[in-house]
């Protein structure tokens, strides 16, 4: 299949957090773009998904692990000119229903976030929202977090 090259590219990822801390990784596919790295699943925005960056989280999670999500704050947002002028949204999720399971990437693995970037090679975006993410995850383990940021296990 032949690569779309963008020019400006929109993507959004969703931070789905245990009550533990642990978050939900997705190891990339040895036949795509960046292989054997991990990520916050996600991916970038489509026509359908009308301009509405929720909308992407929450097809990109269906089809990417098939799992229905609700879509909670913004985390974090990166803006960045590489070979496209590129903007990255990373929002708290809360896995509605279904349980997560390999469908494009080559494994899933509940970690904490300071163990993947440490013992993991991890996708860029991974260090980009480092920071804001570990307060989520902070948040969380605190129990201060608002619900559609938690996920019972």
């Amino acid at each position: 299949m032949p690569r779309r090259f963008y020019s400006n590219v929109l993507t959004a990822h969703g931070l789905a957090v245990a009550d533990d801390g642990r978050v939900l990784v997705g190891l990339r596919s040895s036949s795509g773009s960046r292989p054997g790295m991990w990520e916050l699943p996600g991916g970038k925005m489509e026509p359908e998904d009308g301009a509405d960056l929720k909308a992407t989280v929450r097809r990109e999670w269906l089809e990417e692990l098939g799992v229905d999500v609700v879509v909670g704050d913004l985390v974090k947002s990166v803006e960045m000119k590489v070979e496209v002028d590129l903007r990255m949204y990373l929002y708290e999720v809360a896995i509605s229903r279904g349980v997560p399971r390999c469908i494009v990437h080559d494994g899933l693995i509940w970690v904490s976030l300071e163990e993947a970037v440490v013992r993991y090679p991890c996708a860029p975006a991974m260090y980009l929202y480092y920071r804001s993410a570990l307060a989520v995850v902070d948040r969380v383990v605190e129990g201060s977090a608002p619900r559609h940021g938690r996920r019972r296990r």
